[in-house]
């Protein structure tokens, strides 16, 4: 899509690959069937909503690309930080954060990300 984060990374990543941007995912997906364009890059959740209404498509399981999804603290919280990351950790390993992607109907679309390793 025109100016979204997908178009940027591939833009980088293929050199010899002559890219056609569209406005919106609908726009983007409906340019497949013609033959005006061969894939289609987008967020794994958008790909598999589109992919069952062409017929043959598929969404590779390969990434080129992670949105990651963070929460900030004012400097000079420190204490806030430290509880902040230890109630992420904490639901990570608890399953909640993976219960929680499973109630949204986010499952195939997303992951939870392996614990993280502090210094």
């Amino acid at each position: 899509m025109r100016n979204h984060a997908s178009t940027l990374a591939l833009s980088r990543l293929f050199k010899n690959a002559e890219q056609v941007e569209a406005d919106t995912p609908g726009a983007a997906f409906d340019l497949l069937p013609g033959g005006r364009a061969y894939a289609f890059a987008s967020a794994r959740g958008t790909l598999l909503d589109y992919a069952p209404d062409l017929p043959g498509a598929r969404v590779l399981d390969e990434r080129y690309g992670v949105n990651l999804l963070a929460m900030a603290v004012p400097k000079g919280h420190g204490g806030r930080l430290t509880a902040l990351s230890e109630f992420v950790e904490e639901a990570k390993s608890s399953g909640l954060v993976a219960r929680s992607i499973e109630h949204a109907g986010l499952g195939r679309a997303m992951q939870v990300a392996p614990p993280h390793k502090y210094d």
